[in-house]
């Protein structure tokens, strides 16, 4: 399910999101909150 909606939103272009997740080493649970917040 996390898989897919990371998937959904790097479709959408919200890469930008998902890198300061990955740089900033993030909990993924914190990434999932940049999503969905």
């Amino acid at each position: 399910m996390i898989g897919c909606a990371a998937c959904d939103h790097l479709k959408r272009g919200h890469i930008s999101s998902w890198n300061l997740g990955v740089q900033s080493r993030l909990p993924i649970t914190d990434v999932m909150t940049l999503y969905l917040g």
